[in-house]
């Protein structure tokens, strides 16, 4: 599908029902209905909400938040408005992990990543890299003339 101000309701209705059917293979809890669809994908404001990369105008796609496979719900608040190269990537990894992988390639904090890692309880933090942070400049210690300098190091971290 494309993310545009109109979405096409025979377009969203197989959709759906196609999103029905795996589900009940799967024999998981929900229906979703053209409705529901078009209502969460104009949450997303046009962007995926992994990566937060622009949807408007450009394929995207719907995705499990806990994959059918790991017996998710077919239900609206278990969809996310995805990029196809997020939906791929993510296939059927565990929430978690997806969310801090994206995290740390893109650095970008979603709505969505935020809420999963913060209910999983990840750290999110990054490493900076070592010259980044020029706010707080190194201070070299103050030495006396007459003191031995031979067992300092000869840098500071």
């Amino acid at each position: 599908m494309i993310y545009q101000d109109y979405l096409d309701s025979q377009e969203l209705k197989r959709y759906a029902s196609a999103m029905n059917r795996r589900a009940r293979e799967y024999q998981c809890q929900g229906s979703l209905t053209a409705d529901l669809l078009r209502d969460r994908i104009f949450e997303s404001g046009g962007r995926c909400e992994w990566c937060a990369t622009d949807l408007v105008n450009h394929e995207f796609e719907l995705d499990h938040l806990v994959s059918l496979s790991r017996k998710g719900s077919n239900t609206p608040d278990n969809i996310v408005v995805s990029c196809p190269s997020c939906n791929r990537r993510k296939s059927g990894k565990h929430v978690a992990r997806f969310a801090a992988e994206i995290y740390r390639e893109t650095g970008i904090l979603t709505p969505y990543v935020r809420q999963i890692l913060e209910a999983h309880e990840i750290l999110l933090t990054t490493q900076k890299h070592l010259f980044d942070d020029e706010s707080t400049p190194l201070e070299k210690p103050e030495l006396q003339d007459d003191e031995d300098t031979s067992s300092l190091p000869p840098y500071i971290w």
